[in-house]
């Protein structure tokens, strides 16, 4: 973007953020004991694909992509595997440059017991997930949530550690 015209209205923006206000990352650091920071993770296009519950949780299966979502063992939780807050998972797909979000998502069987399908092996359950193409800029349709309920993708949004240690 480095090499795009500023928008028409970019100082108006910068103003209502505040001109002297500073950032306040939230990543790589511990907070009442638990990580804080949305994580993400990078799998390869071969990852396997797993089965995703939106119909366990009270949630917007309705309003989430189906699965299945490429999600490796271990992956990383917004705030560890003991939170009960969002949760959020993201995975992007390599070589396919696909973003698939989850959020309040939980490993079958680790979950919570609002729903029968939550409990059984194999899969994730969750609130609610989107998957989108990172080479397109096409919309969820009008009014649908996403991960993060604004019917936006997470990851483009966040600062990652390896950028501001390069001084991005």
């Amino acid at each position: 973007v480095a090499s795009l015209p500023v928008a028409g209205n970019s100082t108006a923006v910068v103003t209502h953020i505040g001109l002297t206000d500073t950032m306040h990352p939230d990543f790589g650091t511990v907070w009442e004991g638990a990580p804080i920071g949305i994580p993400y993770v990078a799998v390869p296009n071969g990852q396997t694909m797993l089965p995703i519950d939106f119909s366990s949780l009270d949630g917007w299966p309705e309003e989430s992509d189906a699965g299945p979502y490429p999600i490796p063992p271990g992956a990383p939780i917004e705030g560890g595997t003991a939170s009960q807050g969002d949760r959020h998972v993201l995975t992007i797909r390599q070589g396919s440059c696909e973003l698939y979000e989850l959020y309040y998502s939980w490993p079958h069987g680790t979950g919570p017991s609002s729903g029968p399908n939550c409990n059984e092996p194999g899969g994730w359950c969750g609130a609610s997930g989107a998957v989108y193409d990172l080479a397109s800029n096409a919309l969820r349709p009008a009014g649908w949530t996403s991960a993060d309920a604004a019917g936006l993708p997470i990851f483009p949004g966040l600062a990652r550690w390896g950028e501001v240690d390069l001084g991005e």
